[in-house]
């Protein structure tokens, strides 16, 4: 039992620190101007309570998100999108997104939709969104 619980916190911390080196990969790439692109889960709060996972172009000019596989739920975001503020995880969001992110609320003409993204691609992607 103790095998398995000390291959477990192992196998987390592999994966949280495979995860945050692709992220400053990435924003290394970006801010150089190859391409790169962020993961970025995004969800409709008056539509439902998941999240789905989907990709943002770091290079693009215009904040346009795509989803990750064919059966995320979210299919498309409106392009719309109107920057309302940038908070914390709060109560059981921490259970559902991982650590090190923050979450971006935005308005649009079909309601509020909210963003998570990873916090250091974050200054990048609300200036993508205001743009």
């Amino acid at each position: 039992m103790v095998e398995v619980m000390i291959c477990v916190v192992l196998g987390v911390l592999l994966g949280e620190a495979i995860r945050r080196w692709r992220s400053r990969r990435a924003m290394a790439r970006a801010k150089v101007g190859q391409a790169a692109l962020f993961l970025i889960g995004a969800k409709r709060p008056d539509v439902g309570r998941r999240w789905s996972l989907g990709r943002v172009r770091a290079d693009a000019e215009e904040f346009r998100w795509e989803p990750r596989w064919p059966w995320t739920r979210l299919r498309e975001v409106p392009a719309d999108l109107r920057f309302v503020r940038v908070r914390q995880q709060q109560g059981r969001e921490w259970l559902w997104l991982p650590a090190g992110v923050s979450v971006i609320e935005c308005e649009s003409s079909d309601g509020p939709v909210w963003l998570w993204v990873m916090d250091t691609q974050m200054k990048h992607v609300v200036a993508m969104i205001r743009s």
